[in-house]
């Protein structure tokens, strides 16, 4: 018996060890993918697997205190092209603002002079409205009705930053939100924010009527699905928030500051209330649903009459294009295309729900490595001390539980963990067993130098073929 228990070892032993070396190998191949385009394709694997996710979850509640209205087409339809006469503007805001909303941000952009404006238009028109002596010059001045209507009501405009060069800065023109983040307050490896090349902002009537600005960019990953918002952009030593984050700020009130640590970005801080971000300052989503996850309500409703009392009342109203042709649409995790308004509700909806997803690369570079280590190692003992084909299905069961774990566990907890990485490793650690094992089996008969095993005598005695031994006469 102690003969055989040491020949069961001295077997088991070479495969475990084969399986420490596959193990050795994913963890330095770990450390070598660093930023290179092998992180990049792990990564991309990772955020498909998420999307998955996203979807096999379905729809979730919002807080039910999120409201888009919409230029639609109906909107469209009734009151013609877009952009509308500035003042037409102004009378929605009013209406909106009548309901008593917490906040309301426009995820639209008023960079120019209204074109329909009276007092630009054809000197014929102007020089037969200067003869009409009840004619006030306030009335032919659109833009000027427009700021009017937005200094009676708690808005958030909204405005955008160009990234590449088209030779248009002005260094002049920067924006004017309430709360923002100078660089000197940043990590000194800052140099990770998302930098633009010059802003375009709201007309200076506008903007100084405004309770606060935030930029409405929307960056899409490589992979051309947006799945997070950049909380703050850099631009001329100065780090902007995201028009979702000051419509936040606004809508609850309390300061608001930047939370870092030596080396990067943690998140922002509102008053109690902590915003997580990645390092590079973006806001992973949490999305609600495909495309119509929240309330929406027709402008040319709006503007009508037609909306019920109390629809706006204590909710954080976003005015934004939903129409073909004049809105911005991006892909998500649940949607071939949706529009860019309904993108800013999801992250005003996270925060007030505090339930975004969470990532952090360092965390999950660390997690990655142990879960190699140990669930490598552990798997290597596993198929080295049991049978082949019930060692392969406990190991398929364990890389099933590690997909079901982080789905059930980490997803649903809303946090983000890379499966990819370590899925491969220990795939690769049930392979180089698998084919130890298949090289081995295949060795010629007696090669006791490789560790083939030498089969016992079929006649139970001395020789090793099963044939008994003649000696010469």
């Amino acid at each position: 018996m102690i003969g055989q228990s040491d020949k069961s070892q001295s077997r088991r032993l070479p495969v475990f060890l084969v399986g420490c070396a596959a193990v050795a190998c994913c963890l330095v191949l770990l450390v070598l993918l660093g930023h290179g385009p092998g992180r990049q394709v792990v990564e991309s694997i990772d955020r498909a697997a998420v999307d998955v996710m996203f979807r096999f979850r379905g729809p979730a509640e919002t807080t039910g205190r999120v409201v888009i209205v919409t230029i639609d087409e109906k909107s469209l339809a009734a009151l013609g092209q877009w952009p509308w006469p500035r003042d037409l503007t102004g009378q929605l805001l009013r209406r909106i603002a009548a309901d008593k909303p917490r906040v309301i941000g426009m995820d639209v952009l008023f960079a120019e002079p209204d074109r329909t404006d009276p007092k630009r238009g054809p000197s014929l028109v102007r020089d037969l409205l200067k003869d009409k002596p009840q004619v006030e010059p306030a009335e032919l001045d659109n833009d000027g009705r427009l700021a009017a209507a937005i200094a009676a009501a708690p808005v958030v405009l909204g405005y955008g930053f160009q990234f590449e060069n088209d030779g248009l800065r002005d260094d002049n023109v920067q924006p004017c939100p309430r709360f923002y983040v100078p660089a000197a307050e940043l990590p000194a490896a800052h140099a990770w924010a998302c930098q633009a090349y010059r802003p375009i902002c709201a007309l200076p009537v506008l903007s100084e009527q405004a309770r606060s600005e935030g930029h409405g960019n929307l960056l899409p990953d490589g992979s051309g699905i947006c799945r997070a918002v950049p909380l703050l952009i850099g631009y001329a030593d100065v780090f902007y928030p995201a028009l979702s984050f000051e419509m936040v700020r606004e809508g609850l009130g309390g300061p608001a500051a930047l939370v870092s640590s030596r080396r990067s970005v943690v998140g922002l801080r509102l008053g109690e209330r902590l915003i997580p971000t990645d390092s590079r300052g973006h806001f992973y989503l949490n999305f609600r649903g495909p495309e119509g996850s929240f309330p929406r309500v027709s402008a040319v409703a709006v503007l009508q009459g037609e909306v019920a009392a109390g629809t706006f009342t204590d909710r954080f109203v976003l005015v934004g294009a939903t129409a073909v042709g004049i809105g911005d649409l991006v892909a998500t995790p649940m949607s071939a295309a949706c529009p860019g308004v309904e993108i800013h509700a999801t992250a005003v909806d996270n925060m007030l729900a505090g339930d975004c997803m969470e990532f952090d690369a360092a965390a999950n570079l660390g997690y990655t490595f142990m879960t190699v280590l140990l669930a490598g190692l552990a798997l290597a003992a596993l198929l080295a001390w049991m049978r082949p084909i019930p060692g392969t299905a406990i190991a398929i069961l364990l890389l099933v539980g590690m997909v079901v774990g982080n789905y059930r566990f980490l997803f649903l907890n809303h946090r983000i963990v890379g499966l990819t990485f370590p899925l491969f490793s220990l795939f690769l650690v049930l392979a180089a067993i698998t084919l130890y094992r298949g090289a081995k089996n295949h060795l010629p008969m007696g090669s006791g130098a490789t560790g083939a095993e030498t089969p016992p005598s079929a006649g139970g005695g001395r020789g090793t073929t099963g044939h008994e031994e003649k000696t010469p006469s």
